[in-house]
């Protein structure tokens, strides 16, 4: 009896589980089984024609029926996409898609370098090498922007990166040319007036583009050539995601290959962005300019320093209006300051030298990106036997506190003085152990010499 219980149970438990189509009847496969509730038992048989065909029905119809939802929601999700992707495109200034390009090579970089990376094969090494440099090459010249920026400050750093990264000095050239009518729109936000009504003349062309600006010739009323800089309309909504997403890649980056990277990231991101607000540039370019004119170091007697003059009352937080400087070229272009110029190579790069040690060591505020680009040479106006360098885009200029003035120069003396424990101290101020068999001191001093 207890045993003909359980059973019943048994049967009305699996009656309750049957399909929702025929919810009287459970189906297998290859038979028809019909169970009804009732103390009798009915053999199991064969499935008629008509039930089988009625079970085939159920079953496409469930496929049909999923098909259908799976269709629906792909083309939601299409749907959801495309609006991301055409909001991002046009109303976003593309920061969703360039966040998303650095993530994924970032972490390109991270797999390749960890998997591939083989100290002991040379082939590999360099294999490597090539591949991230030219990831960071294209994901720079695809964002542009601040990406530029970054671009140049690997680029500039040749000296002490292996080879294939040289690639990344390409960078002083890779800014695209932002369109006159949105130079003209950015004029207009800022001044309320349009470019024609501000100067006599405006050059639709621009004579420089770079990552955070672009320049153009114009002339004043009072007909003076001026070069007017004008910020890229997108760069500030940039600016926030691409300093963010390199905070997180630095954070990423240390915990990966153990490189003390977080310390100095939010300063950087700091630095930059003001780099973004002209007006803080404008306040650097003043003050550099004074330092120039009034407190110039005998090795820079006559001139041999220059800052272009600004034209405060037509600056914004946008915009830069500034002395032109006619016939300059960069430091770096040997040519032309040899055939075109016919100046001594070997002075130029003396007076170079005597102007950022004045910044350094005697003014405590120094061009803290002092690439080709932002170091220009021409004929001394007065004198044109003699060579003068300007000095423009002061955006990421800081000042130096006394203390670390004179602990850098210190530095510098230790290592040619071959000061051991004085270079130990030094660094040991900075946060920087060399340790104790004087193996880190000598490779510190190799690192600063060879930069």
């Amino acid at each position: 009896m207890l045993l003909f219980r359980q059973l019943r149970r048994d049967i009305t438990r699996r009656q309750v589980t049957l399909n929702v189509f025929q919810p009287k009847y459970q189906y297998s496969n290859l038979f028809f089984c019909k169970r009804r509730f009732s103390t009798a038992y009915e053999p199991i048989r064969h499935a008629s024609a008509t039930e089988a065909s009625n079970v085939k029905d159920v079953v496409d119809h469930g496929i049909a029926k999923k098909a259908r939802r799976g269709a629906k929601y792909t083309l939601i999700m299409g749907g959801v996409l495309g609006s991301v992707f055409i909001w991002d495109y046009y109303f976003n200034a593309r920061t969703l898609s360039r966040n998303t390009r650095t993530v994924w090579n970032g972490i390109m970089l991270i797999l390749d370098y960890k998997l591939n990376y083989d100290r002991d094969n040379l082939e590999k090494m360099n294999g490597v090498h090539e591949r991230a440099a030219q990831r960071l090459l294209d994901v720079c010249k695809k964002n542009g922007g601040l990406y530029v920026k970054a671009g140049q400050a690997i680029g500039i750093q040749v000296a002490i990166l292996p080879k294939p990264y040289h690639a990344l000095a390409q960078m002083f050239d890779a800014a695209e040319p932002v369109s006159l009518e949105a130079i003209r729109n950015v004029i207009h936000d800022e001044l309320g007036m349009w470019p024609e009504e501000i100067f006599v003349e405006f050059d639709p062309n621009p004579i420089g583009s770079a990552s955070i600006a672009q320049v153009h010739r114009a002339r004043l009323h009072t007909g003076e050539q001026v070069a007017v800089k004008v910020q890229r309309p997108d760069i500030r909504k940039h600016a926030k995601w691409d300093l963010l997403a390199f905070r997180i890649l630095m954070r990423i980056y240390e915990n990966v290959f153990d490189l003390p990277l977080t310390f100095a990231s939010q300063y950087i991101s700091d630095q930059i962005e003001l780099e973004t607000h002209f007006d803080h540039e404008r306040e650097n370019t003043e003050r550099i300019r004074n330092h120039v004119l009034t407190e110039t170091p005998k090795h820079l007697k006559g001139g041999v320093a220059y800052v272009p003059a600004i034209h405060s009352s037509l600056c914004t937080p946008r915009l830069l209006v500034m002395e032109y400087i006619e016939g300059a070229v960069r430091m770096t272009d040997v040519d032309a300051l040899e055939k075109r110029l016919g100046l001594d190579v070997n002075e130029v790069m003396n007076s170079v030298c005597e102007v950022f040690a004045a910044q350094v060591f005697k003014w405590g505020f120094v061009n803290a990106d002092p690439h080709p680009s932002n170091v220009l040479i021409r004929r001394h106006p007065s004198n044109p036997k003699k060579h003068q360098v300007v000095l423009i885009d002061h955006g990421l200029s800081i000042p130096l506190p006394p203390a670390f003035r004179y602990q850098y120069l210190t530095l510098w003396k230790s290592l040619f003085t071959n000061d051991t424990e004085q270079l130990k101290a030094v660094c040991k101020a900075w946060g920087v152990d060399l340790g104790e068999d004087g193996f880190g001191a000598q490779m510190m001093g190799s690192a600063v010499l060879l930069q």
